[in-house]
């Protein structure tokens, strides 16, 4: 889990190697769970992500004033 304690571009290639390393296995024999701050624009797709999107238009934490 990363949140906002490390630089994006530290981030973005953390998230790359992840990739790149979980693809040499078969897809469905794992699940593989990561959060982030600063998400690969490459990875905003549905083959990679579960839910929603969160930021500053759609945040977390929804009806608190």
């Amino acid at each position: 889990m990363e949140d906002k304690g490390i630089e994006p571009k530290r981030a973005h290639n953390f998230q790359e190697i992840i990739v790149k390393e979980a693809l040499k296995y078969p897809q469905d024999n794992y699940q593989l769970i990561y959060t982030t701050s600063y998400l690969l624009e490459n990875l905003n797709k549905p083959e990679y992500i579960v839910g929603e999107y969160y930021s500053k238009h759609n945040p977390s934490l929804k009806n608190i004033d």
